[in-house]
């Protein structure tokens, strides 16, 4: 009929909100779009786990840097408790008196250090010892020319002084000291490698032992060492120093030792400077004087005595050549003495060739013993010694 109204289409009567609808009118069957993958549940589920171990790992660094900062600031604090204690000081101190892994030493940075402890000895004798001779009496010029032996003439005291350049006689009674300090040094700390243990055996000298208080092995050990270096040398040296390195091990009995080996070398320098021939010479009797004076000797001393010990805990040692060994007559041309520099030459190098020497300022030292020749022995260091000056010197 022409009044008839056209019918509608039937797939869009019900159609399902929001549900997309064909160009031709019929239910779109297409499948939908691919999930993302952060949409995912399968994907969710499995990265789950992922994510709690980083959280996991995450937290431990954090709890260890926590942990590493805490142990700093009580270490920190430890350190500032030592520092307010003067601990850290004291340890470097006791430090220095160790001979951790027994370094070796060079002999040539030997002759580095004891010639400093040599002149300063002798610069401390011009401080404190007094010039003027002409109160002397004999028995103090004859005690002080018999304590030489070996380093002086054993001549009148007065014989030995009018040989000398005038330069020299002026200071002449402190020379002798300085060139006494020497020797005390050399026999008491260089020349006994256990000085600390038996610091002048009665042996020595003939003479009673001082009143220092020594453990009784100290003399056994010092005497077993001396017939090993009769019978044996090589074996002797190796005895000392293996036997020095475990009395000044690195733990409590080395400890130990440091301390008594710093307690010994001040009453082995007190009993030097008790001497009464020493006290007799001293230019000052105030008491503060004589302190500082003993104070520094203490110094000197235990450089030495430091020295000593650093040396013997190495294969090589030193020998001393005095005027019992060397010749008693002076040559220019000698390997092994030089003068004294108070002794104006210039270019008379040939002037004193032939004149006798009267005193030593310092011994001839040698260098023996090594890792590949045991019997090398060289010159470390020239003796300085005083000759007689006068153009017709005497000789004896």
């Amino acid at each position: 009929m022409a009044g008839r109204r056209p019918q509608r289409a039937t797939g869009g009567k019900k159609g399902a909100p929001g549900s997309p609808q064909s160009i031709s009118g019929q239910k779109d069957t297409r499948e939908p779009l691919a999930r993302t993958r952060s949409s995912s549940p399968t994907r969710t589920a499995t990265t789950l786990p992922t994510d709690t171990a980083h959280t996991s790992t995450f937290t431990k660094q954090i709890q260890d840097r926590e942990y590493q900062i805490r142990e700093l600031e009580r270490r920190n604090d430890l350190l500032q408790k030592d520092h307010d204690n003067n601990a850290y000081a004291k340890m470097r101190l006791d430090n220095h008196d160790r001979l951790d892994k027994w370094t070796l030493y060079l002999p040539a940075k030997w002759l580095e250090e004891i010639w400093p402890i040599f002149t300063s000895l002798d610069r401390l004798a011009r401080n404190y010892i007094r010039r003027d001779t002409k109160t002397l009496s004999p028995e103090q010029k004859r005690d002080l020319i018999a304590s030489l032996d070996g380093f002086c003439v054993q001549d009148d005291f007065d014989v030995i002084a009018a040989g000398l350049p005038k330069a020299l006689r002026s200071i002449f009674l402190q020379s002798l000291v300085g060139t006494f300090l020497v020797k005390e040094c050399i026999l008491k700390f260089l020349m006994n490698p256990f000085w600390y243990l038996s610091p002048r055996p009665s042996s020595d000298t003939g003479e009673e032992k001082p009143p220092i208080n020594t453990p009784g092995f100290g003399d056994q050990i010092l005497t077993l060492y001396r017939t090993m270096l009769d019978s044996n040398p090589s074996d002797a040296h190796l005895w000392r120093l293996w036997t020095t390195r475990f009395c000044n091990a690195d733990n409590e009995i080395g400890n130990n030792m440091a301390a008594h080996r710093r307690s010994m070398a001040d009453k082995i320098c007190e009993e030097v400077f008790s001497q009464d021939l020493l006290q007799s010479l001293l230019s000052n009797s105030d008491e503060e004087a004589q302190h500082i004076a003993l104070e520094q000797l203490k110094d000197k001393f235990k450089s030495a005595a430091d020295f000593s010990v650093r040396v013997s805990c190495q294969l090589p040692y030193m020998e001393f050549e005095t005027l019992k060994i060397i010749n008693p007559y002076f040559y220019h041309s000698s390997t092994e003495t030089k003068l004294g520099i108070r002794h104006g030459l210039g270019s008379s190098k040939h002037r004193l060739d032939g004149h006798r020497i009267l005193y030593l300022e310092s011994p001839a030292i040698y260098i023996c013993g090594g890792a590949h020749d045991f019997c090398e022995k060289r010159l470390g260091q020239q003796a300085i010694v005083y000759v007689d000056d006068q153009e017709n010197p005497r000789s004896s």
